[in-house]
């Protein structure tokens, strides 16, 4: 029987950012996100756009990601555009 190896735990942070004038808080769920995520498995910049039903329950998701080669240099161009770092969230498993 094989055993299963220990790898250590894992820790992603995720920088959440959106335009002044767009907030993507504005409703109970988050309709579309911009996210840039930095891990163990390397960084990531990633949109997401959910497509609501008339009643606001989510049908399908358009996303879209790619990774980064240097995360401070997609942050820096998001901020020229404008955009702010509105929320930062640390994961831990």
């Amino acid at each position: 029987s094989k055993k299963g190896e220990f790898l250590g735990k894992s820790r992603d942070i995720d920088k959440y950012y959106n335009l002044p004038e767009k907030s993507f808080l504005g409703t109970r769920h988050p309709v579309e996100y911009l996210r840039i995520r930095t891990g163990q498995r390397g960084s990531f910049v990633n949109y997401k756009y959910n497509h609501l039903d008339d009643s606001g329950r989510k049908t399908h998701a358009d996303e879209f990601e790619t990774q980064l080669e240097k995360p401070i240099q997609m942050e820096n161009i998001l901020l020229a555009l404008g955009y702010e770092n509105f929320m930062t969230a640390v994961n831990s498993s």
